[in-house]
Formats: structure tokens, C-alpha cells, sequence
């Protein structure tokens, strides 16, 4: 690369609303921090992967063209296979690098088999994954089918309760699937068994195309330049459609000034939400730091352990009293004129 790297930078190659119907569902598969980091493994690979090399100088530019004029024509097919060809390539690289670097679980593999199953159902491409340096999958499919592929997703991970759009999941939960693509589920899912295990899925985030990082003026800045406060003329912005965040700041002028009864109404819920949030934290502390009262079964058991011990003292003093009277009896003519100091 040049010294001023000129070769690394990313150009928008289409504006935002080229494909609104284009969504996105994000599989969380596992979000903590990786054995191997993006940065780390891309060096290993450069080092010591001859895949990579080949990658880099044969496939990258030409299917960069290929996937730019697929997306450009809305050419879902074309746009699906080179997405998942590309990101099995990746992987595979990521094998080939020494040592090999594995990012994908076997959930994320499940997720996989379970994309081609479906695809399969209808002899076309309806969903693509694609998988960068980690285990979440991030899975193309357009607005007509996106609830249909959830419905059929969920049927394999029902645990999954998290999503920014919570939803939508119940809705997909209440489609009936075909048997068709029922039995081809299963019959995919049946050859992993990381689907259906609660956990395997923590969350699925669904999205779409957005405008992207963009460059902004002073004017549209939340602060004051000069001295870092908040700007004078900030106001309330209540999202109405389903992409608003609940409550946002923005600058009058850019959007209907909200009232000042709204403005406060949703100030409250806010606060509600943070003092509800703190409050499930500090009982979650007062838990922890508590001395763990004795669970139901365990205060039972030490009941049965406790009368167990009576019992069996109560039994052993009726043995000594039986041995002491029976010695009595034998030898009790013996001792009792002993004792009254007679002679036998």
C-alpha cells in the first residue's frame, strides 16, 4: 500500500434508498470478547495464509464489481450467492492461516446449514448469510420474506426472546410454516445439535440500509463549539416510525418543535426507565451480598435429619433401658440384698 494509504478507503457505491426492501437480521451468537481479535488474526493470515494471497489477487476486485452491479439492479440472487460465497472464502482463509483461526461456532455453522435448507425449499435464494472475523451471522433477506425466514430461524432457536424489535418476533412466532419447509428444517437441524439449546442464539437484531456515516457543519452539532455546553435551542424529538430512537436531540429548526407538556411527558419515561433499571441493579447487589436464605428442599431435608436423630436416640435409650432392666432381673436378687446389707 502507498504510504498515505490511498488504496484503503471505503466510497459509497450507492445512495440509500437503491433497495429499500433490502433487510438485515443479526444472529447474536456470542458477544464476548474474542480469543483471536480482528487485527491480530488479519496479520497471521497475511503472514502465513497462500489462500489469502491467491484471494487477494484473483477474486477481490472482480467480485467487488460483480456484487456492486448485482446490488445496484436489485438482483437478489446474484447478490445472495456472492455474499455467502465470499464469507465461506473468508473463513476459509481464516482455516488456512497457521495456526488456523476458527471465528465460527458450531451454532454459527448451524445457522448456515439452515439458510441452505431453507433456500432450498423454494429452489432459490431467499436468505444469505455472511460472517465477518466472529460467530454472529448477519443475514440478508428482503421486506416480503423477512418474517416468513424468522418464523423458520425461531422454530430452530425458540429461546431467543431479545431484539430491538421484539415485535416482530411475535409475530413471526405466530406463522404457520409449510410442511415443506418444515421437514426440510428439520431434517438439517436433526444433523447439529446446537439448535434448540437455550442460549445458542442470545439476540437478533433486525435492520436495514441506512445513510451511513455522515459529515456534519457546527450547525448541526449537539454542543456549543466554543465551550463544549449543550446548544441553547436543543428540543425534544419524539420518534414516531419504527427506525426513531424513543426519545432523540436535535437542533430546532430540523424538526417540528415538540410542546413543552410532550417534551416533558417523555423526559418522565425516561427517568422512569433509568430509576427501574438502577433499582433491579442495587436488589441484584443487596441478593448478592445477603446471606442466601436455605432453599425450600434443603430446609426440608435438614427437618428429616433432625427427627431422624431423635428417632434414633429415642430407640437406643429404650435398648439401654431394656439391657438394664433384663440385667436386673437375672441379677437383681444378688445385688438389692448387697445393697440392704444382708447376707444371701
Amino acid at each position: 500500500s502507498p504510504p498515505n494509504w490511498t488504496d484503503s478507503r471505503a466510497m459509497q457505491v450507492a445512495p440509500q434508498d437503491t433497495w429499500p426492501s433490502l433487510h438485515a437480521l443479526i444472529m447474536v451468537v456470542n458477544d464476548a470478547k474474542k480469543d483471536t481479535s480482528s487485527t491480530n488474526g488479519m496479520i497471521r493470515s497475511v503472514n502465513t495464509s497462500k489462500l489469502l494471497s491467491f484471494r487477494a489477487k484473483e477474486v477481490v476486485d472482480g467480485r467487488l464489481e460483480e456484487i456492486k452491479a448485482a446490488y445496484l439492479s436489485r438482483d437478489f440472487e446474484t447478490f445472495g450467492n456472492l455474499t455467502m460465497m465470499d464469507s465461506n472464502q473468508f473463513h476459509a482463509t481464516c482455516q488456512d492461516t497457521h495456526p488456523p483461526i476458527f471465528y465460527m461456532t458450531d451454532v454459527s455453522k448451524a445457522v448456515v446449514q439452515l439458510v441452505h435448507g431453507y433456500n432450498a425449499c423454494f429452489d432459490r435464494i431467499r436468505a444469505a448469510y455472511t460472517f465477518d472475523a466472529g460467530p454472529n451471522a448477519v443475514i440478508f433477506v428482503e421486506e416480503e420474506h423477512r418474517q416468513h425466514f424468522l418464523a423458520f430461524m425461531l422454530r430452530y432457536f425458540p429461546f431467543v426472546t431479545k431484539s430491538n424489535k421484539p415485535e416482530l418476533l411475535l409475530e413471526a412466532r405466530k406463522i404457520d410454516l409449510e410442511a415443506a419447509v418444515t421437514s426440510k428444517g428439520d431434517e438439517v437441524a436433526s444433523m447439529s445439535e446446537s439448535s434448540r439449546v437455550p442460549g445458542s442464539v442470545r439476540m437478533i437484531y433486525c435492520t436495514r440500509v441506512g445513510d451511513g456515516p455522515r459529515v456534519l457543519t457546527p450547525a448541526d452539532s449537539l454542543m456549543d463549539l466554543r465551550n463544549g455546553t449543550p446548544c441553547a435551542n436543543m428540543v425534544i424529538k419524539v420518534g414516531e416510525s419504527e427506525d426513531d430512537d424513543p426519545v432523540e436531540l436535535v437542533q430546532s429548526g430540523s424538526v417540528e418543535e415538540k410542546e413543552p407538556e410532550e417534551i416533558s411527558t417523555a423526559l418522565k419515561e425516561e427517568f422512569r426507565g433509568i430509576r427501574q433499571a438502577l433499582g433491579d441493579h442495587q436488589r441484584k447487589i443487596e441478593d448478592l451480598i445477603r446471606k442466601p436464605a436455605m432453599p425450600k428442599e434443603q430446609t426440608v431435608l435438614a427437618a428429616i435429619g433432625k427427627l431422624t436423630g431423635l428417632y434414633v436416640i429415642f430407640y437406643a435409650s429404650l435398648g439401654l433401658f431394656d439391657a438394664i432392666s433384663k440385667n436386673w432381673k437375672i441379677r437383681g436378687h444378688r445385688i438389692l440384698p448387697f445393697l440392704l446389707g444382708k447376707k444371701s
